[in-house]
């Protein structure tokens, strides 16, 4: 038979297992005992691929270099530039309909001008309206010729202070440029274009009436056309 003695330490000993029990509980929020095999924390230690981010579109590029360009002040010194950041200006997101129609308007009917005004009986089809077709984007289109430059493609590969330090360019992030690109104020162009009208209309009067035009005054107003560009 086991001595009273004996008995009496289990059942202390036990007494003692049950608070340490009690106490684990209480520190764990009440969660019951610390549970056998592998933790969650443990399972969820492998890491998991990072989602790659969204491929930058062409319009974020271009308006991307644009706020770079004029920020960095190489639209005040470089022809290069300010026509990048005109391409961006004149595209239907910053410019109004009627303007664009209003530029391609004038730069259609003054191509027609400069290749006619010597042949006075061509002079009758001439008319003030955009082009049939274009050889490029209306945006790079207008931005090459307000430069006076040669139509072609604009490269849009990055250069210079638009390179990021990194072995990779730095990707625009979508929504970047929202509010930073005010509207596209054209002024003068609707005026212009009237006037062209209305001297082309006075000299093809005067062919049909005396079978010749003016030349003299279809020169000076094509010498009196100025094309003034800012981007700030």
């Amino acid at each position: 038979m086991p001595r009273k003695d004996d008995d009496s330490f289990n059942e202390v000993t036990g007494l003692f297992q049950e608070l340490n029990n009690v106490k684990k509980e209480s520190l764990r929020g009440g969660r019951g005992l610390q549970p056998r095999g592998p933790q969650k924390r443990d399972r969820d230690k492998t890491k998991k691929p990072k989602r790659a981010g969204k491929k930058t579109t062409f319009a974020q590029e271009r308006k991307y270099q644009m706020l770079k360009l004029i920020k960095s002040g190489r639209t005040l010194r470089e022809a290069k530039a300010l026509t990048k950041a005109l391409a961006v200006g004149l595209t239907p997101e910053y410019l109004a309909k009627k303007d664009q129609r209003d530029l391609l308007s004038l730069e259609g009917g003054i191509d027609r001008l400069t290749r006619t005004r010597g042949q006075q009986t061509d002079l009758l089809k001439v008319r003030f309206g955009p082009r049939a077709s274009f050889p490029l984007k209306k945006e790079e289109f207008l931005a090459r010729w307000l430069m006076n430059q040669k139509q072609k493609g604009i490269d849009w590969k990055r250069d210079g202070n638009l390179v990021g330090k990194g072995s990779k360019p730095a990707s625009s992030r979508p929504g970047s440029s929202e509010g930073k690109i005010a509207q596209t104020r054209v002024i003068g162009a609707a005026r212009t274009l009237k006037d062209f009208k209305r001297l082309v209309k006075t000299l093809q009067d005067l062919q049909r009436r005396y079978g010749k035009g003016d030349a003299k005054a279809l020169k000076e107003a094509m010498k009196s056309l100025k094309k003034t560009l800012r981007a700030n």
